[in-house]
Parts: C-alpha cells; structure tokens; sequence
C-alpha cells in the first residue's frame, strides 16, 4: 500500500474518533452515584482544577492523571476534559499504528465500536490514558522517550505495572541500536530521581499503607462474579487472535503470539485470585492484541472486517444485556 493511501485510511479513522468522541463527550454527565465513573472523573477534574498542583491530596495515580489533564483547566468545559480523554487511545492509534497494511482501517475501526473502547471512553479513563502511553512505550524510537512514556503508563494506572515484563519482552526480540544498555541506565537516571523528587511524599504514603492496600483488595477482587461476563469480557482479544491465526498467510509474527501467550496467564491468574478485576485487565489485552495484529504484514481486509465486525457484534450484546451503556449515556 502507498503512502498516500496509508494516509487517507488514517485520515478516515481520524475523522471516526473525532465524531465518536465528539458525541459521547457532550452527552448529558451521569451523576457521581451512577455505577459509571465519568461523573466522578468529572467532579475530581474540577476539584483539581480550583486547587494547586502541589495542594491535591489525591493518590499518586490519579494526581498523575489530573497533573496531565490540567491544561483542559483553562478552557473551562466539562465537556473538553472529556473529549481530550476519550481521544487518548484513538489518538495512540493513529501516530503508532501501522496504516499501510489493507486491513488497518477496519481493524482500528473496530476499536472504537467495540466494548473495549467504549469504556475505556466513557468509564475507565484513566487506564485509557495509561493504556495510550503504553502504546507509545512500545512504539517511540527513542530509548529515553519510550522510558518516559512507560513511566508515565505506570504512574496512571495499576494495569500497566501488570504488562511491565510484556514490554521488556516485546523490545527484546526487535533489532538493538548500537548504543549500549549502559547507556539507557544511564539515561533512566536522572529521570527515575526527578519523578521521585515529585512524587516522593505520595508514593511513600501509599507504601506505607501497603499491606493494608493489598488487604483492601483482596477483600474487593475475592468477591463472586458471574463467570458468563469473564468470559464475554475475555472475548474480544481470544477473537483477534483466532481471526488472525485461522487468516494469516505468512507465518504469525513473533509479537502478536507473546501478546496472547502473555495475555492467556495474567487472565487467568486474575480470574483465580482476582476475578473483579479481570475485566479490566481483559480490556488492555484486547487493545493490545489489535495493536499488535495491526502491524503484521498481511493484515487482509478480511481480517478487518471480520475482526471490526465480531466486536461491533460483541458490543451489540453488551448494550442490550447491560445496563452500564444506559447509565452511560444517561437515558
């Protein structure tokens, strides 16, 4: 494929996001005690808003998320902190996705009318973000910007500390430039001091508080959940997977299968002895398998379509069982 037909497919998911994010961004806010949470990412973003950056007292992850939304402060608008957070991921899409492959559009299409992405819009859109970052950890050519960006998806969100090693192991098999490891320590330096200089005061609250943290969770994520929704959850990314397994016609690359493998552990290590939060990681695996499956050279259109087409499927599912998209879109 061109350049310029790359660029026209970019261009057109582009456009996509835009409305998409544009119409749930403006829908009516839920309030604070609906089961969502965009109410109450909105009511945090205007209480940080009107205090100092220094003078919040919120916890080091969700300080982190309102330090980099603060910009959206001086515009005034609800509405715009919403948008800038929903276009995160699509934004992530765009600038680290490969566009050249024929199946790129569809698949990426299929992001944005899936489950995954539509609560990672409206609900989790702090692990979004994170999940942004971490998109660009793995991307970026830099050693010291891709530090940076790892960095910042740890700080955002706990679900990214989960696929540390994923990143280290996806690296590890791409080719090495000549300049040494040394040399990254060596940059990862004064960079690991400086955000511990800042968020020195927080981290070490929540340290020692640890096991009493950890207490707290094993008390939320030991509760019984209905096994029918894990397995709906885990399904978008087994579906990626087989699509692209039962489709490719090269051998499957490298990436796409330590991502599922990956993926395949760490969801069943949650559902067995954390199963609340297995849904939230089963999001991140399912962007990170699109992301991964986008990039193989023979990515068909078929494969596209047939992915984009199960996930829109999958979500038509969910709006109709759940009550989550009503509350969402408060009707």
């Amino acid at each position: 494929m061109s350049d310029r037909e790359a660029f026209r497919h970019r261009r057109w998911f582009a456009y996509l996001s835009l409305i998409i994010c544009v119409v749930l961004a403006f829908r009516p806010i839920p309030s604070t005690l609906d089961s969502n949470d965009t109410g109450r990412y909105v009511a945090y973003q205007e209480d940080a808003c009107s205090s100092p950056v220094y003078g919040d007292d919120a916890g080091a992850q969700q300080w982190t998320f309102q330090l980099l939304m603060r910009p959206t402060c001086q515009l005034g608008s609800d509405k715009i902190f919403l948008l800038v957070v929903a276009s995160a991921l699509p934004i992530a899409f765009i600038a680290f996705g490969e566009w050249k492959r024929k199946g790129a559009l569809l698949l990426a299409a299929g992001l944005l009318v899936s489950v995954v992405g539509f609560e990672l819009t409206t609900n989790a859109l702090r692990q979004a973000v994170s999940l942004a970052f971490l998109l660009a950890a793995i991307s970026l050519e830099g050693k010291l910007a891709r530090l940076l960006a790892l960095c910042i998806a740890m700080l955002l969100h706990t679900s990214s500390w989960i696929f540390l090693p994923w990143v280290f192991l996806l690296r590890r098999g791409q080719p090495k430039s000549g300049k040494s490891e040394s040399y990254t320590l060596l940059l990862a330096v004064p960079l690991v001091c400086a955000l511990w200089y800042f968020l020195a005061p927080r981290i070490g609250t929540q340290l020692a508080a640890g096991l009493d943290l950890l207490e707290i969770y094993r008390s939320i994520y030991s509760i019984e959940v209905n096994r029918a929704f894990l397995v709906f959850m885990i399904l978008p990314t087994c579906w990626v997977f087989a699509v692209r397994w039962a489709d490719s016609r090269l051998p499957m690359p490298r990436n796409e299968k330590l991502t599922f493998y990956y993926s395949a552990v760490v969801l069943v290590a949650t559902i067995v002895f954390f199963p609340m939060m297995t849904y939230r990681v089963a999001m991140t695996t399912a962007v990170l398998q699109m992301f991964v499956a986008m990039k193989a050279m023979d990515l068909s259109v078929r494969s596209g379509a047939w992915i984009g087409s199960g996930l829109a499927g999958h979500f038509l599912i969910y709006a109709f069982v759940s009550p989550n998209v009503r509350a969402v879109l408060n009707v």
